[in-house]
């Protein structure tokens, strides 16, 4: 009976069919500044030459931007109260809050190791499926799931993005030992109703149950184990770097710098991907901000300002059917009441898989 995980590859021979075997470079970066925890790797990428897994955690907290994303959609009053940099990536999405109760990881492997058939979504849940194993060597019950996000016991645990950078393949990611809704809500730009919400959605779909404690070395260990099996045996990498490329990394946390602003031609959005299939959308609604928080297609929750939460689909339907400009408003954002025969949610943009131009 299937259980429901996505098992991208479960073999040997598939492996050795789309991906040339070589080595593996293995990097344990130790603690790192906020923004050398960005600037190494996207070095890295161009200069990738070998598979190469490189591990770090940051020694302060931060908030990290999609390249493709608007600098308005982050709250920097409560940025700068908070004295946390802002430093942009080049894949991913939305504004993250990053901290020191964060592992990451970062796997890159040059473009022409891997077939054209399964680079992008297919490649990013070939490692995604790798990273779930190796936590589960280390006692946790990961799974990739239906989404292509790693959670376990039904709560996600680890943001991640994909993308190509140069002639490299990257997967990045982290591993959530604990999980502060509060400062990852705060720093967006939301009406203070939104700002609730998302704090409750958050609480209820991110990070561990409790608090987790891994230890950095099994940690590692637990990575190149289960890597080394499809990408090449592992061995000791170099940290050997262009220091006039890492020096243009490091000047992205600077938001005043013209190339930072260039770097998101978006407008910018009230909506907060909380995980895969969970969106809150800050919107207005006759004059009133509204929220509406729609998971796996469907409406669940509508609350005005100054009004009490509605969360029964019952009355949900009947607000929807009498009301016609929040019918509209719902089906603004691609969502429905759950009606078999109602338009399946759909959110498009650059949230998961982004091809980016070169530097």
């Amino acid at each position: 009976m299937s259980d429901g995980v996505r098992r991208p590859v479960a073999d040997g021979s598939r492996t050795r069919a789309f991906v040339r075997r070589s080595c593996l470079d293995v990097l344990d970066l130790g603690d790192l500044e906020p923004v050398d925890s960005h600037a190494i790797w996207h070095a890295f990428a161009h200069r990738c030459e070998r598979p190469t897994l490189l591990v770090a955690r940051p020694r302060s907290a931060y908030v990290s931007l999609g390249y493709h994303r608007h600098r308005e959609e982050l709250d920097w009053g409560e940025i700068q109260a908070r004295r946390v940099p802002v430093v942009r990536r080049r894949v991913g999405g939305g504004p993250v809050w990053l901290d020191q109760r964060q592992r990451f990881f970062q796997v890159i492997l040059p473009r022409d190791h891997v077939v054209a058939a399964v680079r992008g979504p297919k490649f990013a849940a070939w490692i995604l499926e790798r990273v779930a194993r190796s936590w589960r060597r280390l006692g946790l019950e990961t799974v990739l799931d239906g989404h292509g996000e790693i959670s376990c016991q039904g709560r996600k645990v680890c943001g991640h993005g994909s993308g190509e950078i140069a002639a490299s393949l990257v997967v990045v990611g982290n591993l959530l030992e604990a999980f502060d809704p509060e400062a990852a809500a705060g720093i967006l730009s939301l009406s203070r109703i939104a700002r609730e919400e998302a704090v409750a959605a958050m609480r209820r779909h991110v990070g561990p149950s409790r608090a987790l404690v891994v230890d950095p070395e099994d940690f590692v260990a637990s990575l190149v184990q289960e890597l080394a099996e499809i990408l090449g045996d592992p061995r000791p990498g170099i940290l050997e770097l262009d220091q006039d490329l890492i020096a243009r990394y490091r000047s992205l946390v600077d938001e005043d710098n013209d190339g930072w602003v260039r770097g998101a031609p978006n407008s910018a959005r009230r909506s907060v991907k909380i995980r895969a299939g969970v969106w809150l959308h800050d919107l207005e609604h006759e004059g009133r901000r509204c929220v509406l928080l729609v998971e796996e297609g469907r409406l669940t929750r509508l609350r005005h300002e100054e009004g009490s939460a509605v969360t029964d689909p019952a009355l949900l339907r009947r607000r929807i059917e009498r009301d016609r400009s929040l019918a509209m408003l719902l089906a603004s954002v691609g969502a429905s009441l759950g009606d078999e025969d109602d338009r399946t949610y759909r959110r498009g943009g650059v949230d998961d898989v982004t091809r980016l131009p070169r530097l």
